[in-house]
């Protein structure tokens, strides 16, 4: 439901409320993954926690939990995730005239975003990992004559077994699986701002425009060694300690895995769910982005065969998307997990566009040679040009596998870069030989080191690829040929100016041990000129 309502001769609202309901998918047979069995008993708790060895893991002693569930197996629902239906979906809007020249407006509305998430095929569609060592890589428990040996696969290749095992389904296994209590995620957009009415056709308009993304789905991963335990052991001793082989609680009850054997590495026992190599809860509703911008546009309306609008954007767009360390994750509350805040990698925080038109004011009834001869006309009169310009900031950029030696930026202007470039020999900045940004204040060995947190972000706040700038231009008129058709002629020129933009990182850019590290990929990140001429006929 939609509608205007008229206040007054100045006030005008636009009120309104949507509500949609997605049904969350289902399988005609159940074939599919519904969740995980956070607080359910391991079918090999009790073997496992009777062994001698369950002594060094925590959970092995408290009772082993956690497992594969299927839609529709023991009562459970057969739907991918928990239906919500509570999705009502307000919009708001006002637009005061505040004199015959200036007039304020505002808006608010939220909207849900699908979800359209279906349970994996896991047990239905089955693959036979390669287990490539036993003992934590420390020496290789297969080879190329015989990649899936006996004493790891007794059955040989693993076939499809359904839902017959139930929470016993996988075990020893990579795992992954849906959470299911997660509602839909939303966004919600805002603005407000004003337009004025210039002299000469010309009108300004400025605005602050938001948007606020939330419930977004995260991928957790359940598997870490707790923070504590990891902070009891001094940190040179903690690659030792935890890769260590101890005797496996868990040993001849995870058939083909390579955690079945008499011993495994000590962090396996740490884990929350040791019975499994990892394990992964997707589409925990969690993340969010936010975008904040102010825009401000001046256009001049289409008078005397000429537009053109000039727009000009300050913002900047951050997310929460994934946590920055392992140990992050709230294993008692899933939704309680710290994610790491960053810029998004398309945040843009100056962008300028130029767009205009204009009738060239010679030609048969126009402003030159009004009266020309109608052949001449065909050839020389009667064209339109047209030409955008858009210029922005640059992206930002991946932030190296090691933290900073000192507290300062690694931003380098271009200046700076030219001068280290001269240094080496050359007039100026060459992409193919010379550092973006400021290497020389990182170490040259890659972090964290084992089983340490990291302490830098993933992707720099301040360091972004070289400003983007591109130009197209358009030359075009059209011919009647009767009155609902016309034939157009066209001359389209993109990236006419041809400017170059290396717009990503080397491969190894973002590597302190890699010769390539705080380079530019040489190629250009944009296409080359293109010019197109065309005709098309216009109905």
């Amino acid at each position: 439901m939609q509608d205007d309502f008229k206040v007054n001769s100045r006030l005008t609202l636009n009120l309104g409320l949507r509500w949609d309901y997605e049904s969350p998918r289902f399988e005609r047979y159940n074939r599919m993954l519904r969740g995980w069995a956070f607080a359910q008993a391991s079918p090999i708790a009790a073997a496992v926690k009777a062994s001698s060895a369950a002594a060094g893991c925590p959970a092995c002693t408290a009772g082993l939990t956690g497992g594969l569930i299927y839609a529709g197996a023991s009562g459970d629902d057969r739907y991918a995730f928990n239906p919500k239906k509570a999705n009502f979906q307000p919009r708001l809007g006002v637009a005061y005239r505040v004199t015959s020249k200036l007039v304020l407006r505002g808006g608010y509305g939220l909207s849900y975003l699908g979800a359209s998430a279906n349970g994996q095929l896991v047990g239905f569609s089955r693959q036979t990992p390669l287990v490539t060592s036993t003992d934590g890589n420390l020496k290789p428990a297969v080879n190329l004559s015989n990649p899936y040996p006996s004493s790891i696969y007794p059955g040989g290749l693993l076939q499809p077994i359904g839902s017959s095992q139930g929470l016993a389904t996988n075990l020893g296994q990579s795992v992954t699986a849906q959470y299911l209590d997660r509602p839909l995620p939303y966004s919600q957009q805002y603005s407000a701002g004003f337009q004025y009415e210039l002299p000469g056709g010309w009108l300004v308009d400025a605005s602050y425009v938001g948007n606020q993304t939330s419930r977004l789905p995260v991928s957790l991963g359940l598997n870490f060694v707790p923070l504590d335990v990891q902070n009891s052991i001094p940190v040179d001793q903690r690659a030792a300690y935890f890769n260590g082989s101890v005797p496996n609680p868990m040993a001849g009850l995870l058939p083909n895995s390579g955690i079945n054997g008499a011993t495994v590495p000590r962090r396996q026992l740490y884990y929350a769910y040791p019975q499994y190599s990892a394990v992964t809860i997707t589409d925990v509703p969690i993340g969010g982005q936010r975008y904040h911008s102010a825009q401000f546009k001046v256009t001049h309306r289409f008078s005397q065969g000429f537009t053109a609008t000039v727009a000009y954007t300050i913002a900047k767009n951050l997310e929460r998307l994934a946590p920055l360390n392992p140990q992050d994750v709230n294993l008692n509350n899933l939704t309680a997990t710290q994610l790491e805040k960053r810029l998004t990698q398309y945040d843009v925080p100056q962008q300028l566009s130029v767009i205009g038109t204009y009738d060239l004011p010679f030609g048969r009834h126009r402003h030159f040679f009004s009266g020309m001869n109608r052949w001449v006309n065909g050839f020389l009169g009667g064209w339109t040009a047209s030409g955008v310009f858009m210029s922005h900031s640059g992206y930002p950029i991946t932030f190296p596998n090691a933290a900073p030696l000192v507290a300062q930026s690694a931003k380098l202007n271009d200046s700076q870069r030219d001068a280290l470039a001269q240094k080496l020999g050359r007039t100026q900045y060459d992409p193919s030989y010379d550092i973006w940004f400021d290497t020389s204040i990182f170490p040259r060995t890659a972090g964290p080191a084992p089983f340490t947190l990291r302490n830098f972000p993933t992707r720099f706040p301040d360091v972004r690829t070289k400003p983007l700038n591109v130009t197209d231009l358009s030359l075009y008129k059209e011919f009647l040929i009767k009155e609902r058709v016309r034939w157009q002629i066209r001359l389209d020129g993109h990236n006419a100016a041809n400017f170059p933009w290396f717009g990503a990182l080397d491969g190894n850019g973002a590597n302190v041990t890699s010769t390539m590290f705080g380079h530019l990929r040489a190629d250009i990140g944009n296409e080359t000129r293109v010019v197109v001429a065309v005709m098309k006929v216009v109905f």
